[in-house]
């Protein structure tokens, strides 16, 4: 009989795990094929103690008071926190992203991922302080995308980024982040991508910055497969996937929108601070 799922889990409860074999004929253990797949469990305290149900087909087994499992079933090896595979995963994980969270577990060493962090609407919030003098003007909407590209470019960005507000304590994350994290940012001039690094090394960031120019896409510089994209926008979100990466949407404002106020259709997995994704 197949378990009976539920809608949402939380991801507090949730181990991925390797089912070992016990060579002993008369346990009868079923005959589960490809060793090395991982497996997602539901770690449940109940009057028999602690037990790990596995969440497609039902397979329970019991932890021994800490000494083990019970062998009426294949025992567990490497049982891991789901959050600590996958650092980027929300709090609660609904029924229908299982089977997609269990692929991307099972198909590569999520360790060697690379995480790309967008800079802008992102890190820091430049778009207030950018854009203050462009809607002045109220027939902004009527210019040419050239005039808007030019004004950016030609921006005052060494006071742009000195007045500017980190995101949602963002600095502070990113000094926990490890060296598989990268920071990946869209520049409109030589004079924006130079300030955007000073203000980097000035700040203590650590991460490796990789400038991409305006007019191209990020997985044109970058390789999307296999790795993260943490972005505010979706547009960029929907071509990293296009080329086999990972769309995360950074949203900080928690209304599931992007800074364009383009709905989260897919949707996208969010966070809402960079702490969500943190190995």
């Amino acid at each position: 009989m197949e378990y009976m799922m539920k809608d949402k889990y939380k991801t507090s409860r949730l181990y991925v795990a390797n089912l070992g074999i016990i060579n002993d004929s008369s346990v009868g253990v079923p005959n589960f094929k490809g060793k090395n797949l991982k497996y997602l469990f539901e770690r449940l305290e109940t009057n028999r103690g602690v037990k790990y149900v596995e969440l497609f087909k039902g397979y329970t087994i019991y932890e021994n008071n800490g000494m083990g499992f019970y062998h009426d079933l294949p025992y567990l090896e490497n049982i891991t926190p789901l959050k600590e595979v996958m650092p980027y995963i929300n709090n609660t994980v609904e029924l229908k992203d299982l089977l997609l969270i269990m692929k991307a577990v099972n198909a590569k060493d999520t360790s060697h991922n690379m995480i790309y962090i967008d800079f802008d609407g992102v890190i820091l919030d430049t778009e207030e302080e950018l854009f203050r003098e462009w809607r002045k003007n109220p027939n902004r909407h009527l210019l040419p995308e050239k005039t808007k590209i030019d004004y950016i470019a030609n921006a005052d960005w060494d006071s742009i980024l000195h007045n500017s507000k980190p995101l949602n304590n963002s600095l502070h994350y990113l000094s926990e982040m490890d060296d598989k994290s990268v920071i990946l940012t869209k520049i409109h001039s030589l004079a924006e991508g130079t300030a955007k690094i000073n203000w980097i090394k000035e700040n203590g960031i650590k991460q490796n910055v990789t400038l991409v120019p305006y007019n191209v896409k990020k997985s044109d510089v970058v390789d999307a497969k296999g790795n993260i994209l943490i972005d505010d926008c979706i547009k960029n979100l929907d071509e990293w996937e296009e080329k086999g990466g990972t769309g995360i949407l950074f949203d900080a404002n928690d209304d599931n929108y992007d800074s364009w106020n383009k709905p989260n259709i897919k949707p996208y997995r969010r966070v809402l601070t960079l702490s969500n994704i943190k190995k």
